[in-house]
């Protein structure tokens, strides 16, 4: 069975947009310029601190955001040059005082009206800002943060990222950063996983021999982990980081746009229990590297395939591989590696990934009969 999975993927299905008026769209607390910001990197994260026009954001906002971001900004960088990628991470807008870049913008409605369930309303009205103001959007991503007065008034409101979508939820409040530190809260781990799936990473929970090593990967139960204990990016994740924009070190045009890709012959077969995966694709832009993901599922009374998909996929187990040559590619995967290795319905995900950022997943279900893996693929 093989399925063109969507490139945009979010946790979350949001809203259709709704436009606002620009106009009627305010910036808080503007006391400075874009000039007094710089950054090493020609792309940087847009990151907004979206409140209801009830409301007035907290005086110490900017230095908490700050310091997390930071800390976020080096945590990527930390797992790219683990993972042999060099210091690399996503470019931050800093000013001297080591404040980072925050495009703060009061919405139409009150703070009540912003629940989850009106997160495209808020990207409509962030993307009508961000029209009003281009030279302010540094990037294509977008990190569009919820300030909220306290945990419970975070609760329930917009919090998940859009895989291949460029953007992401989150929440802010003024003690949120201790109260993570404290366990109460899952927020700022939260806040690094769904900022991962605006980069454009998907869920997958590592490998057996990296958790041992590592912890827990940030883009399985990472959210709940960091900051409690040992997390971490796995090597695929950091293979799409790579590609992406506001990790790039160069300037450069065709960001993200879509080529034309196809998986033209794949093969799959299992010997002493690793299962071995190769092919050819065709695509007219250059990829470099090449994802693949094992979702385990299970099946129901019915015998349906269930556990398998969006936000049932954080302990998949995941690959990377350079292409062999310009249009091959070759795995092998050792099912000891697996996360979740007991018997029932699989899927494979082969993502395509392309240096301008874009990428292509196609999947191909596969089941485990008695510890052994079995396809049904030429």
């Amino acid at each position: 069975m093989i399925a063109l999975l969507l490139c945009c993927i979010s946790c979350k299905k949001s809203e259709p947009d709704h436009t606002p008026d620009a106009g009627s769209l305010k910036k808080n607390l503007q006391t400075d310029t874009l000039s007094d910001y710089t950054s090493d990197s020609p792309y940087n994260l847009n990151v907004i601190y979206f409140i209801g026009k009830d409301r007035t954001p907290d005086s110490a906002y900017q230095q908490r955001i700050s310091s997390y971001m930071l800390q976020c900004q080096d945590f990527y960088r930390t797992w790219m040059d683990k993972n042999g990628y060099g210091k690399i991470t996503f470019g931050l807008l800093k000013n001297s005082a080591d404040l980072i870049k925050i495009t703060t913008i009061t919405g139409v409605n009150d703070q009540a009206y912003y629940v989850s369930a009106k997160s495209g309303v808020i990207r409509s009205e962030v993307d009508a800002y961000f029209a009003a103001h281009p030279l302010e959007k540094t990037s294509q991503t977008l990190l569009m943060i919820m300030g909220c007065k306290d945990h419970d008034d975070a609760n329930g409101r917009a919090f998940f990222g859009s895989v291949g979508g460029n953007y992401c939820y989150a929440v802010d409040y003024p003690t949120m950063f201790e109260d993570a530190k404290a366990g109460k809260t899952a927020y700022v781990g939260g806040l690094f996983h769904e900022l991962g799936h605006g980069l454009g990473l998907a869920h997958n929970g590592g490998l057996k021999t990296d958790c041992a090593v590592n912890g827990t990967s940030l883009m399985g139960s990472g959210n709940t982990s960091y900051l409690k204990s040992p997390t971490f990016l796995t090597l695929a994740d950091c293979a799409t980081l790579y590609n992406n924009q506001c990790f790039s070190t160069t300037v450069k045009t065709g960001w993200y746009v879509t080529p034309s890709t196809a998986i033209s012959r794949i093969h799959a077969k299992v010997e002493n229990n690793t299962i071995i995966v190769s092919g050819k694709y065709t695509s007219n832009a250059t990829v470099n590297s090449l994802n693949f993901y094992n979702d385990p599922g299970t099946y129901d009374a019915n015998g349906n395939i269930q556990n398998i998909g969006v936000n049932l996929d954080y302990d998949t187990s995941v690959w990377t591989k350079p292409p062999v040559s310009v249009d091959s590619f070759y795995v092998a995967m050792p099912f000891s590696e697996f996360r979740a290795n007991h018997d029932g319905p699989y899927q494979l995900r082969i993502r395509l990934q392309q240096v301008n950022g874009s990428f292509q997943t196609k999947s191909y279900n596969y089941k485990v009969v008695g510890g052994t893996p079995v396809f049904d693929l030429p």
